[in-house]
């Protein structure tokens, strides 16, 4: 998800292939079967090595409301329609890194959103103004004796 940085280990053949391979096990495992939707995108957590365990950060439908970060939807839709030509079980397991720092794809709209849920929590007033009534919130909480 962190598609703005450069992680140059993830450059390393063997480092991103051991990689791929815990991911598409994990999904294998754990996300291919439990979920009834045909398509849609999820964010991994890998610990780092040897252990390499995997941890589901993010599991968001498939479509131009999610955060396509090293593709565009139209790349992704014409692999879609190439994985659904495709026997399922062959259908291309995809797997980007950022190769190096040219190639970082630090878009303008994400330093301007928030998350929804923040959004919602806002009650339709400015920005402003609800950071001024959470930073309120969290005194008032802190003077109770609650670390919030």
């Amino acid at each position: 998800r962190n598609s703005d940085g450069f992680f140059e280990h993830l450059c390393e053949k063997e480092e991103a292939e051991a990689l791929r391979e815990t991911i598409r096990s994990f999904f294998e495992k754990h996300v291919r079967a439990a979920f009834p939707l045909r398509r849609y995108v999820f964010d991994v957590y890998v610990c780092a090595a040897p252990k390499r365990k995997v941890r589901l950060v993010d599991f968001s439908p498939w479509g131009p409301t999610t955060d396509a970060c090293l593709y565009d939807w139209p790349e992704l839709k014409d692999l879609a329609v190439a994985a659904a030509a495709a026997a399922e079980s062959e259908a291309p397991f995809q797997f980007r890194v950022v190769n190096d720092d040219s190639e970082r794809q630090s878009k303008a709209e994400r330093f301007h959103n928030i998350p929804v849920e923040l959004a919602q929590l806002s009650g339709g007033e400015g920005l402003e103004d609800f950071i001024r009534k959470a930073d309120r919130l969290l005194e008032e909480k802190r003077r109770e004796g609650d670390p919030a």
